[in-house]
């Protein structure tokens, strides 16, 4: 797929339950963030997508 553009579509908010301060630290105990995240921020980059495609997700999990 060389030279393809590659976007990730997703929501802005994340289905899980607990926050992802719980979920990182579990996950990745000790590691520091580049910047804070929100409780319900998703993961996933959709930065890109904002910026190339306009993308703006118009339902969330909430």
């Amino acid at each position: 797929m060389k030279g393809a553009d590659v976007f990730v579509i997703a929501n802005e908010d994340g289905v899980m339950s607990r926050s992802n301060d719980s979920l990182l630290d579990e996950a990745f105990p000790g590691i520091a963030r580049k910047r804070p995240i929100g409780p319900n921020e998703t993961l996933l980059s959709i930065d890109r997508a904002k910026k190339v495609l306009g993308y703006k997700p118009q339902f969330g999990w909430r």
